[in-house]
């Protein structure tokens, strides 16, 4: 997660747990379930977030490899895996699967990339986490 997310949304977990021992020594229990509810959607959406940037990393790094590559792309559909962060799988890291599908423009010496990224436990009939489109000139 950026920098820029990451710090704000740090403070306001750490004013929340400040609350929370408040509360706890203060003996308001009617104050303790809101922030305990609080806390457990922030780490939700904190999860939710990381993700969505591991999945977008992937996507960015299918299509620079495709453009890297020097090779013009044949049409159809391509799919792999990718893990990310890269050799973190046993410490919590992410195993991704990538479907790309390559399709002719109108113009004729440009091809058109579409990237699709998911989580690899998600069923095929799932939403992507992350989806680029890119494009290829011909190689000359």
């Amino acid at each position: 997660m950026s920098h820029e997310l990451r710090t704000p949304l740090n403070a306001i977990i750490g004013v929340t747990e400040m609350l929370l021992e408040d509360a706890r020594d203060l003996k308001r229990a009617d104050e303790i379930e809101p922030l305990l509810r609080f806390l457990g959607e922030y780490t939700v959406n904190q999860a939710y977030l990381r993700d969505r940037t591991f999945a977008e990393w992937v996507a960015h790094n299918q299509l620079v490899t495709a453009q890297l590559a020097g090779e013009w792309p044949s049409i159809g559909r391509q799919k792999g895996e990718a893990e990310m962060p890269l050799g973190a799988a046993a410490d919590g890291g992410r195993e991704w699967r990538w479907v790309m599908q390559v399709t002719q423009t109108p113009e004729e010496d440009l091809r058109r990339l579409d990237i699709d990224v998911y989580p690899a436990s998600a069923p095929e009939d799932a939403d992507p986490s992350a989806s680029l489109s890119g494009f290829i000139g011909k190689p000359k």
